[in-house]
């Protein structure tokens, strides 16, 4: 339909799967099919439910990208994001000086191992309660689809 690009499309028995707008349709269809041609080409991916269970030594070589169309902010102690197609906010985790330390950090130019060496310079916390907590901070980003991982750094 003209003019109709955020029409919803829904399956005839939903199967308790989310629903996809076709907008988000394509996108994660040109996602599959360049994952597919780089997989051929011999780049590794990992899902992203399987971050969680990373080694330390691949989970720091992540450099986390910002995913366009989300918003940020911080309201009653706590950060929420919203996305361009969304209307409400949804807590990620509490505002502190942390979390907001790590999210200014994750700008695609760093690892997360650079972000837990300055996470520890701010917070005076151990490097293996700091490599936990981003750990913890960017699943929980990497769920709301405000982050991704670029690639492991080579």
């Amino acid at each position: 339909m003209e003019g109709d690009t955020g029409a919803e499309m829904r399956p005839t028995d939903n199967g308790g799967e989310r629903t996809v707008n076709r907008r988000d349709f394509f996108r994660l269809l040109l996602g599959e099919a360049v994952v597919f041609f780089e997989e051929i080409l011999g780049v590794q991916h990992k899902r992203t439910s399987e971050i969680a269970s990373l080694p330390d030594a691949l989970f720091l070589r992540i450099v986390p990208v910002r995913v366009r169309g989300c918003e940020l902010c911080t309201r009653d102690g706590e950060l929420l994001v919203r996305h361009a197609d969304k209307t409400d906010y949804v807590v990620v985790a509490e505002a502190n000086r942390a979390n907001s330390m790590l999210v200014n950090a994750f700008d695609g130019k760093i690892s997360l191992g650079e972000a837990v060496v300055r996470l520890a310079a701010l917070t005076g916390w151990d490097q293996a309660t700091c490599v936990t907590h981003t750990r913890q901070l960017f699943i929980a980003l990497v769920t709301e689809r405000v982050f991704l991982p670029r690639k492991a750094a080579e």
